[in-house]
């Protein structure tokens, strides 16, 4: 790995990266945290851009400019960190590395609690005390979504189904455990965003699935809301989440849901650029997005000014993993994100750049 300094569009910035081509690097779904602290983070590398199963994951220390290789039996490239520890799929089990005394320790198996190795549990999500951790695995017919909410001191799961939605359109994902409330668990009705009638919703334990906002319909019956990739907001009280500029009805952009009740409209908030993904800061006082355009900008929100600031594009790739995805430091005092370079129309040299805010 280099540790190169650039300025693209006045942004003086931190890039992360292999400029022989050996590997690839990738800091995974902005919703999963991959710092330890502001110096350090836990990032993917692989030998194939677009290629993750199997990728190992590094050690990267921003001060001293050093990568160590932490972890070689992970299924895939993601995984969530907290502090000292990262979490990580092995199989259909979950497993825990510290960073500080290179112990690996089995968590939670799988097997017992009905994850399959055709359908291998992922898309690791951590409250914000640590204690718990949500699961869910994947399908490629209709059939029920399995989701795991997941003790990390003693291994006890709560599982739980949910139901697919209607063919062809019949994807969930995006499951998400609430920050602060266990019991509380976000997902996603995926699919072609202009055809998804309703997509965000909340599993609660003891409770009917519900929809956080409800899409609206225009006047010829088509959708006037796409919504979508969405994050919790620290407090665990609400989410944040795009509406976007591709279909529908203005106004588009950030908006916000609170967990009270029911939207019956998108409550818009941030409307300067098109954005595309949004995360929030750990101290809940900024969001970092990206945008829909061809080559995608990397923003961050002030929502206590409501500044809106571009501060530099990425290429114009539209595939995992080259999407930006900016995600904050601990300290929300950084972000990390995804940047390349293009060469004949294609993505090469996938890294991670570094903004210090």
């Amino acid at each position: 790995m280099k540790f190169v300094r650039e300025t693209r569009e006045g942004t003086r910035f931190l890039r992360l990266c292999d400029e022989e081509g050996g590997y690839h690097y990738n800091h995974g779904y902005y919703s999963m945290n991959r710092w330890v602290d502001d110096e350090h983070l836990v990032l993917s590398r692989s030998k194939e851009l677009y290629q993750w199963e199997g990728a190992e994951l590094v050690l990267v220390d921003l001060k001293r400019e050093t990568e160590t290789l932490i972890i070689d039996d992970a299924n895939r490239a993601e995984c969530v960190v907290f502090g000292d520890l990262v979490y990580y799929m092995r199989g259909v089990d979950l497993m825990r590395y510290t960073i500080s005394t290179g112990e690996k320790t089995l968590v939670w198996e799988g097997e017992p609690h009905g994850a399959k190795e055709g359908h291998r549990p992922g898309l690791p999500h951590i409250t914000a005390d640590g204690r718990y951790i949500s699961l869910q695995n994947g399908h490629d017919a209709p059939a029920n979504t399995r989701a795991w909410v997941i003790d990390t001191e003693t291994g006890n799961c709560e599982t739980f189904l949910i139901p697919p939605f209607a063919p062809p359109l019949w994807r969930v994902t995006h499951v998400m455990v609430c920050p602060t409330d266990k019991d509380k668990v976000f997902f996603c009705h995926e699919g072609t965003t202009q055809y998804i009638s309703n997509r965000l919703w909340l599993w609660e334990k003891g409770k009917e699935n519900r929809v956080l906002v409800k899409q609206r319909l225009d006047e010829q019956g088509n959708l006037a809301d796409c919504l979508g990739h969405e994050c919790w907001c620290p407090d665990g009280k609400g989410l944040y989440y795009v509406k976007y500029p591709v279909f529908g009805k203005a106004p588009y952009g950030l908006a916000y849901v609170s967990l009270d009740g029911e939207l019956s409209a998108p409550d818009v908030r941030y409307s300067k650029y098109r954005y595309w993904h949004v995360c929030v800061s750990p101290d809940g006082k900024k969001l970092a997005s990206d945008t829909i355009e061809r080559e995608s900008g990397v923003c961050v929100i002030d929502l206590e000014t409501g500044e809106e600031k571009q501060y530099l594009h990425t290429g114009p790739d539209r595939t995992h993993p080259t999407h930006p995805h900016p995600a904050f430091s601990p300290s929300s005092t950084r972000i990390c994100f995804q940047d390349y370079r293009e060469e004949n129309g294609k993505a090469q040299m996938l890294g991670v750049g570094i903004i210090d805010l």
